[in-house]
């Protein structure tokens, strides 16, 4: 009888061990698929000047954006679109990140004000 139960014992200790390892890689697994996600290099922003600012619809979906021709500090002339709370105006200093699509393309997406200037 005594015997029996040892058993169990070790029988009980031995599955919680198993179910502890076993979540321990579930949660080593989750931690590095989540990294990758969590430490994205930031995309490097230009201070630029609002050239023409318009609401306008989005074409697929209809929502409201606001359509911005921006003049970077180099020179280019950029249109972005911004979400339509973003609420820039002819004149305003704001942030543009570009960013590298998979295909290559270059693109400009608003990145917030421009609080502190250079």
């Amino acid at each position: 009888m005594q015997d029996s139960q040892s058993q169990a014992a070790a029988r009980s200790r031995r599955d919680f061990w198993i179910v502890a390892a076993l979540m321990a890689l579930g949660f080593a697994i989750l931690a590095a698929r989540a990294i990758p996600i969590y430490m994205k290099p930031a995309l490097p922003t230009q201070i630029g000047v609002v050239q023409d600012a318009r609401m306008e619809p989005h074409p697929d979906t209809g929502a409201r954006i606001l359509a911005l021709r921006v003049r970077l500090e180099d020179g280019r002339v950029v249109d972005i679109a911004a979400p339509a709370e973003a609420a820039a105006h002819v004149n305003d200093h704001i942030r543009v990140a570009e960013k590298t699509s998979d295909k290559g393309a270059r693109m400009f997406i608003w990145a917030g004000p421009a609080h502190d200037r250079k």
